[in-house]
């Protein structure tokens, strides 16, 4: 069946059926005894009044008593004859006056219900002179609910049964979807759906991963190209700066300018290559990152040690973690250097690690347009189109380092000031 709105309705018809079935045999089964339509009940009093009556005035209340226990063998049903005052003619020490009274002195049309009382369910019919009456009784248990015994729970629980199976049966590849797109979504561009069905839900997994194939293959075809762009640049990048060497040792003065200019140009080069080169090994192959156990605190002072800028300082210690050394320095050092560009000499930076291996850096620069805020992150995004910031791959670098070690690192103003939070893992 390769239709979702097919399954469901042949589901709910089949859930619908084991409904009615299955209460129409718990109700059967459990009622088979009990009191019966009251109008064959009545019928039947209306006949053995007369045939009572006709006893009793010819052959006396024994042969009364001898038919009343006939009767109640062969119906199942309790009978008793009494007077015009309620009384058993049988046993006068029983009075029926008050259940003659309750049925409304026989005037109750044919097919009214029994009346109730106690565990049993009584019926009276009466003579047109009101100087007989016949009662019968039978034991009525009445549930706690009108019509519901405990043997329905079996159907209930048949019917929370196929619903369950129906639950199950489209919720699991919805969630199976969903694990696939929130991988996908977190960059594991494997990320494939492995429900083959042939249904709606089907054709939305398959559509998934076509589109996942689709777009995996852009993105590796894009990461190749940088890969590939990058090696092939670092190479005449290197030949440049030493023919600037070179060329320092045998040049005048006044063409030293032209070569410093030469050799800053091509170490800005290098620097943007060497960023593509890290965002894309790490995006490339996120396994091929090796961690071990290091100390966060030790590798925060080293890297602040490489700069003179004032910082104010609060480094728990130890802060143990297991990591890349290479590539958590690297964050941080693109962090500092932003925080840094963006401070006046005498602003310090605030940088703050807690034993729960949360980084904070902070500067009281101006901070960035709030717009911008989400943007912060992607590669080549620059929150200003001042070229003397950079290119734009710093966060993303830190980012993309922080995402290998399974950490969260988000970006706010601070009023004053701009500051970068990180969380890793312990």
């Amino acid at each position: 069946m390769r239709s979702l709105y097919a399954k469901l309705l042949l589901w709910f018809l089949v859930t619908l059926t084991v409904t009615v079935v299955g209460l129409l045999i718990v109700s059967a089964y459990y009622f088979r005894d009990q009191p019966r339509s009251p109008r064959p009940v009545r019928r039947l009093l209306v006949v053995e009044l007369r045939i009572l009556r006709e006893i009793y005035e010819s052959q006396g209340a024994d042969q009364v008593r001898e038919h009343l226990e006939n009767l109640n063998e062969a119906t199942g049903l309790k009978f008793a004859f009494a007077g015009a005052d309620g009384r058993d003619i049988v046993d006068p020490t029983r009075d029926y006056a008050d259940i003659i009274r309750r049925t409304g002195s026989g005037r109750i049309p044919l097919g009214a219900a029994p009346v109730i009382a106690g565990r049993q369910a009584w019926y009276a019919q009466g003579t047109f002179d009101g100087r007989y009456w016949i009662i019968a009784s039978r034991p009525s248990e009445q549930p706690f609910l009108p019509f519901f015994v405990p043997a329905h729970l079996w159907v209930i629980v048949s019917i929370a049964l196929f619903t369950l199976l129906l639950a199950r049966h489209l919720t699991a590849p919805m969630r199976d979807l969903q694990r696939a797109v929130d991988r996908f979504g977190q960059g594991d561009l494997a990320a494939r759906t492995t429900h083959k069905r042939s249904d709606e839900v089907g054709q939305l997994a398959e559509t998934f991963n076509r589109m996942a194939d689709r777009i995996q293959t852009l993105v590796d075809s894009q990461r190749r190209l940088l890969l590939e762009m990058s090696h092939e640049l670092r190479s005449p990048l290197a030949r440049l700066s030493l023919a600037v060497e070179l060329a320092r040792g045998g040049c005048s003065g006044e063409t030293q300018p032209a070569l410093d200019r030469i050799q800053k140009e091509a170490d800005k080069l290098n620097s943007l290559v060497s960023g593509l080169l890290q965002v894309t090994r790490g995006e490339a192959d996120p396994t091929s990152v090796r961690m071990g156990p290091l100390r966060l605190d030790v590798l925060l002072k080293e890297v602040l040690a490489d700069y003179t800028h004032p910082f104010e300082t609060d480094i728990a210690e130890p802060v143990e973690l297991n990591g890349n050394t290479d590539l958590l320095r690297s964050a941080i050092d693109n962090i500092l250097r932003n925080a840094i560009r963006y401070s006046s000499a005498d602003q310090p930076v605030q940088v703050i690690l807690t034993k729960e291996i949360k980084l904070s850096i902070r500067d009281y620069g101006p901070g960035v347009p709030a717009d911008a805020l989400p943007h912060l992150f992607e590669p080549f995004y620059r929150a200003d189109a001042n070229p003397s910031t950079g290119f734009g791959l710093g966060l993303s670098i830190a980012r993309r380092a922080v995402t290998l070690h399974h950490g969260e690192i988000e970006a706010r103003n601070a009023n004053p000031g701009f500051e970068v939070r990180i969380s890793l893992p312990a």
